[in-house]
């Protein structure tokens, strides 16, 4: 990460929604699950980039982050809120596409 507020973020994301997602899915198959997301949306990231001719570096594991949400988006039926407003709290299915 080039920012130390990126690192954060994604430190307490992966803390909040992958602590959830590795209950239900095991050590094994989250670490799994995990990297390929991981290794998914980089090669993704550098498919569009390579195809738009534009310069990148990936640092992060931010692609990972999103896949773990997503799944939780899916399989689940949690309620989230955003930290500047949390009073409101809405489906993660619903604020998962609104992230995206």
């Amino acid at each position: 990460h080039q920012q130390f507020g990126h690192f954060l973020f994604n430190t307490m994301a992966l803390y909040s929604f992958g602590t959830l997602l590795h209950e239900q899915m095991g050590c094994e198959h989250f670490l799994a699950f995990y990297l390929s997301a991981g290794v998914s949306s980089s090669l993704g990231s550098y498919l569009y980039r390579w195809y738009r001719k534009e310069a990148f570096a990936s640092l992060g594991a931010s692609g990972a982050i999103f896949g773990i949400v997503g799944a939780l988006a899916k399989s689940t039926d949690i309620n989230v809120s955003a930290i500047f407003i949390p009073f409101v709290s809405v489906p993660l299915s619903t604020a998962f596409p609104c992230l995206i």
